[in-house]
């Protein structure tokens, strides 16, 4: 999750300030001779995050699932076993793909043993499509609030490089607030500072301290639940 948060707001950055020459969550490499090939650039870096449960675990009840699988037609065979248990009825039974088959008029199913059996074999070489439903397990739901704190620091050749894009920077993440939050990521910028550094020789840089929220969610099978109970009990 904390990928998928930076690749948001990396693109973010990247499609509104055309000007940078390198947005990501590296910083440069300001040893390099040409510093006109790096600046100006932006570094997104992760300082710190912490974890907050929840506290769900609820039951999301029992899902459908779709199930698609393909056979290849061999002339002689009507029976087919499906990949999974399917729900009834199946929903798309094409043979060739684009040419719907019926039950009953065309087919058999099995629904038990998962087995759909035709009452023409398939002709050989032609392609069999059958889509249907299964029954997803009921799980329980855990989550996580991750707090990440970021220092989003901007690097430019001049002070008032540097100052121009600090601006555009803080317009730009405002603009895309709502957007951002629409994600599930909550994002707050809490103040800034110069970056003084006696090792970055000819580099003006300025770091935006940012906080960001978002939640993480699993869903633990029953079956694993009961598992790890059993394991408990015989201890």
């Amino acid at each position: 999750m904390i990928e998928e948060v930076e690749k948001e707001i990396i693109e973010i950055l990247k499609e509104n300030l055309k000007e940078i020459r390198s947005v990501g969550t590296i910083r440069p490499d300001f040893k390099k001779d040409n510093l006109q090939a790096i600046l100006p650039a932006i570094s997104f870096e992760n300082t710190e995050f912490k974890t907050e449960d929840l506290g769900i675990g609820f039951s999301s009840g029992a899902k459908k699932e779709g199930q698609h699988d393909k056979f290849s037609g061999v002339g002689k065979t009507t029976e087919f076993k499906l990949s999974k248990k399917p729900l009834k009825p199946l929903a798309i039974v094409e043979c060739p793909p684009g040419t719907g088959k019926r039950e009953i008029d065309d087919y058999t199913v099995d629904y038990e043993k998962g087995i759909i059996n035709f009452r023409i074999p398939p002709e050989k070489g032609k392609d069999i499509s059958i889509k249907y439903f299964i029954n997803k397990s009921a799980a329980e739901t855990k989550g996580l609030k991750l707090n990440l704190k970021y220092n989003l620091c901007i690097w430019a050749a001049n002070e008032q490089e540097r100052n121009k894009i600090t601006m555009d920077v803080l317009k730009t993440l405002l603009t895309f607030t709502d957007v951002l939050s629409s994600k599930g990521i909550i994002l707050r910028t809490i103040g800034g500072k110069n970056i003084e550094d006696d090792k970055i020789k000819d580099v003006f840089g300025k770091n935006i301290e940012c906080n960001i929220e978002t939640e993480i969610y699993v869903e633990i099978p029953y079956e694993i639940i009961k598992k790890i109970e059993i394991k408990e009990e015989i201890k």
